[in-house]
Parts: C-alpha cells; structure tokens; sequence
C-alpha cells in the first residue's frame, strides 16, 4: 500500500497493518503470579477475543490500557497508536507514538509508526526536533523516510537534498533508490532545480520504466521550464496508463488553458472536483446547467476557490444576463456589498461559513438549473473571442474613496500613489518561491522618488514594512484597511489610487475588475489565467503583464517596471 504524502511523492510500499495478530498470553508455570502480570494476561485475553470479533474500539481501549500498565512495551504503545489513529482520536494517538518511539526500536513499531506519521503532514511539521531524535537514535529505511518528509513539510530543501543525497551513496539503502531518486526529484523541483530534478526522474525510468510518478514529475518539471509540448506529452503518457489520474487531468486543464486552448482546457478542468477542491462541491436536485436555454429560466451559480477566483469568475455576468434575467450568485461574504453595489439586478447570496463540528444547512433560492462558477467559462468562455472587453465591472464606493484619495494627496503631495502588493501563496504547492518578491530585489524600486507606494499586501506586515523602511523603500500602510475582513474598503483605497503594480495574488482581480491601470510582475511560467504570449489581461483590459524571463530573481521585471512608471505624472 502506498501513502501519498506532497504532490507526486509517496511513502514507499509499506505492510500498513494495525495488528500483526494478538500478543500472546503467557503460559502460567508458576503457582505464583505477581497482580501486574495477572492484569496483563487478563487484558491480552480480552484482546484475544476482540481481534476475533474485529471489535476495533474495544481493541484500541485494551491496547491503551495495556501499555498503560507495561509503558516498556514499545508494540502495545504501537498498536494502541494505530487504533486510535483509524478512529480520529489523533491527540491520544500521538502520545502512543512518542512513548513507542522512545523505547528500544523492533520492526514492528516502525512498520506501524512511520506510515502513520508520514499521512500527517501537521505532525511532522510540529515535530521535526523529534523525529531527528528517532532517526539518529535507530537509523533505518523507515526513519529515513520520515525525516525527509518532515524536512519537507518543514520547506527545509537543502537539508533534505542532503539527508537523501547521502542515503544514495549508503549501501544499507541501495534497494531503496527508487523512493530515494522520485523524493530528491521533489527536493528540486522545490527547489526550482528543474534541470536536476528531470535527471532524477530518468534515472527512475532506467530502474522502472513508465514509473507514473516519475512520468508526472518529467512533465511538471518541463512545464515550469516552458518546454510545454514535452510536457504535454508525459501528461498524455500517465494519462495512458491512468486514464483517471487526477493530477493530471488537473495539470494538464491548466495547461492548455495557459496555451490557450480553451475547450479541451476547461473539458480538463471538469475533474478538479475530484481532488482539489472536492469539499467545495454541492449537490443538488436540480439539473447543471450545460448550455441549454434558459428563457424564463432561474439559475443558480455557488462559488468556488478563493477571492481572485471568484472576482475573475464574475466577469461573465455580462454575458450571462443575455441568457436569463434570473440569476441567483453566491459569493464570499465580503464581496457582496461590492457586488451588489457594482450590479444590482444580480441576487447576490453569502457564502455560508461551516460552525466546526456543525454541517452547513443551507436554504438556496428556488432555480430550475444549477452550475459552479468556474463551469460557466467552458460555455461562455470557450475561445478567446469570447471574452467580452469591458475595461470595469466593479464600482468602488464613490465617497470613501474621494475620502482615501484627499487624505492621501494630503499626506504626499505631488506624488504618484501607487499600490503595491509582493507576495501570494503560502508553500512551494501554492508556487509561494515564484509569486513573491524579496526584499533586496524591492529595494530598486526606491529610486522613484516621484512616487509614495501604498501597501495593498492582505495579511500582517508590519515587519515586512519596517525591514523595507531600513534599506530605504518607504510603503505607506493605512491602518484602517483590512482586507481580510472588508473588501469593499481596499476596493476604494485601490480606486483612490493612481497605479498598481503587483505579484499574482488577488490585488490584480480586485484592481483589474475596477479597471485600474496596473502591472503584474509574472514569472517565467506564469499561472494559466495569464496566457503566455498577451500584453495585456483578457480578464481584465486594464491590467499590463511585465513577464519576468529569469527563474531565479525578478529584477529584470522590476527594472522594467521602474522604467514604466518613472514617467507617469500623478493625477490630481
């Protein structure tokens, strides 16, 4: 059985088993037996009788009691673990682990410990100084392998290249070079080492050929160096041998749209229910919407992804209201007042936020169809001429926004005021090392001295700004705007302004969708909603793209940026 642990990495083949059969009672040979061996028999004779029966709680409950009343056996602390895993009961698990791990190591506790562990990417990352510990004290395949996930669920790359570049060289784990070679291949994928990362994965197709994580690994790598042809082509293969294989379906959705072939792009796209983003999903009694008229129709359109997502997505409105006036949209809370505000015909709905423990009981308006967001753009968006050219669809409230600007203009006089946000995604999953901007390569952007940069970056900067402040960049930050809790406030601190300039991150759909002129700093290979080859968004009209050639800064991009905005003249 194999555990998935990161995308396209896995724990290797492993016998996961919560019972190896019961722990023998002791035969009595002595007419005197001590109370402690006595309770212990009498635990393994219920036990006994619990694995017969498959009674998996009462076999948890017994295992715990035992290694309770004999904490020195490690494979009691390991199969109360296992048990209480398989039943939630983490917190509980967790203390099990840790005293099995401490006692002397057997085969047994590693078989059961590490495939455990290595399904919880939380606890390894909570527990790296542990599982050091574990590793040094026993080294073995098993240890191995858990270190490097936790290096990895840590971002720590190079130690990991390190851990395992060593493990190669080391005869005790020669039979294991398949697992070893696919994990650095992830290192450096990581690490944005493309080159050697596709170097692993061949070697892996010299020892298995047509090795599907290899072949996934080969067409990511290829992907993110823009050789896309390649790249199509070992999707192409995994998908042979897996017609079903989610990633790369989903890969490949975000590939052809990127390339610009809209319909076999969103047909791809179809399958990010299956995985990505399957808790999103809703069932209804209704019929999905797949084109048909809908005269005299009511639709339903529920929300999905995040809040760039769900503005982008929003840009059909326009074309959609020549199908039906009837349209009910839910939407992320904070967007409403915008929304609602910016196209009062719309029914927009909140976003219902599940209460933990509780499920979401959820009234929706009466509708004779029903469809996702996102599916929407494979019937009106299905080629490029069929993105509509408005330069705004949002409206930003008028008097708070005069407000924002007066106080502005106020504070910097004659100064260009330009919004800047730097970073988006939060792990090497969400591409966090290719939409964010270092500090050092910011720095540039002190040489206009025409302008004052108004910070637009979600989230708690404060040391962000104060680092910036000391290598002499200056980000004015306006302490009453928030826009993780309201929206439609940065909507008009953004239409006070003069410019933008921005990573991929939600400022650019929020800018771009109140028609600001901006520019978005992309990388080398950039997100799919961008295209590869337009100046401009199809998105949105008003956004400008500087594509970044370099994989390894961005100065080039922020040069040319600087370049653009140094002649730019300050509105009043």
């Amino acid at each position: 059985m194999k555990k998935k642990f990161g995308p396209g990495l896995e724990l290797a083949n492993a016998p996961f088993l919560l019972h190896r059969g019961p722990i023998q009672a002791r035969q009595d040979t002595s007419a005197m037996i001590n109370p402690r061996e006595k309770a212990q028999q009498k635990i393994i004779q219920s036990l006994q009788q619990a694995e017969r029966s498959n009674d998996l709680a009462a076999q948890a409950n017994l295992y715990v009691k035992l290694a309770t009343l004999v904490p020195e056996h490690a494979v009691a602390h390991a199969r109360a673990a296992a048990l209480l895993h398989s039943q939630g009961r983490d917190a509980k698990a967790f203390h099990h682990i840790k005293q099995a791990l401490e006692l002397p190591s057997c085969e047994e506790v590693d078989t059961l410990i590490f495939p455990l562990l290595a399904q919880r990417a939380d606890m390894l990352k909570q527990n790296l100084e542990h599982t050091h510990a574990w590793f040094q004290a026993h080294p073995n395949f098993w240890r191995l392998q858990l270190l490097a996930l936790a290096l990895i669920a840590q971002e720590q790359f190079s130690e990991a290249e390190q851990l395992i570049t060593r493990a190669l060289e080391h005869p005790d784990y020669g039979p294991h070079s398949h697992w070893l070679l696919l994990t650095l291949a992830h290192i450096y994928y990581c690490l944005l080492q493309f080159h050697e990362s596709i170097a692993c994965c061949q070697l892996v197709l010299e020892l298995t050929p047509n090795d599907q994580q290899a072949l996934y690994k080969l067409a990511s790598n290829y992907n993110k160096l823009g050789q896309y042809r390649q790249a199509i082509d070992y999707y192409n293969q995994v998908l042979e041998l897996s017609p079903d294989d989610i990633d790369a379906h989903h890969c490949l959705a975000q590939l052809m749209l990127k390339l610009g072939n809209f319909q076999q792009g969103w047909k791809h796209n179809e399958w990010r229910w299956a995985k990505s983003i399957a808790d999103q999903a809703h069932t209804f009694n209704i019929p999905e919407w797949q084109g048909e008229t809908l005269e005299g129709k009511r639709l339903l359109v529920w929300c999905e992804q995040g809040v760039g997502d769900q503005i982008m997505f929003a840009t059909v409105i326009s074309d959609l209201l020549a199908w039906t006036e009837h349209i009910a949209w839910e939407c992320d809370p904070r967007l409403v007042p915008l929304l609602n505000r910016s196209m009062p015909n719309i029914n927009f709905i909140e976003k219902s936020t599940p209460t933990q423990g509780k499920p979401i009981l959820k009234i929706w308006p009466s509708s004779d169809y029903h469809i996702p967001a996102g599916s929407l753009c494979k019937i009106l968006r299905s080629d490029i001429g069929k993105f509509s050219k408005p330069n705004a669809f949002l409206q930003a409230e008028k008097e708070k926004t005069k407000i924002i600007r007066s106080s502005y203009k106020k504070q910097f006089p004659e100064k260009l005021l330009v919004g800047i946000s730097w970073r988006g995604g939060t792990t090497a999953g969400t591409n966090k090392y290719t939409r964010s901007l270092k500090h050092n390569e910011m720095q540039a952007l002190s040489a206009l001295t025409n302008v004052q940069f108004i910070n637009l970056q979600y989230g708690n900067t404060e040391d962000e700004l104060a680092s910036l402040t000391d290598i002499g960049l200056d980000i004015y930050n306006d302490r009453d705007i928030n826009p993780l809790v309201n929206i439609d406030d940065q909507a008009a601190q953004i239409s006070a302004l003069d410019l933008i300039i921005t990573i991929d991150n939600t400022t650019v759909h929020l800018a771009g969708a109140l028609g600001m002129p901006t520019y978005l700093l992309l990388p080398a290979d950039p997100d799919w909603r961008w295209g590869l080859e337009q100046e401009t968004s199809y998105w949105y009209p008003s956004v400008e793209f500087i594509r970044n050639q370099n994989t390894q800064n961005w100065m080039n991009a922020i040069e040319t940026a600087i370049a653009k905005i140094a002649n730019i003249r300050p509105n009043e």
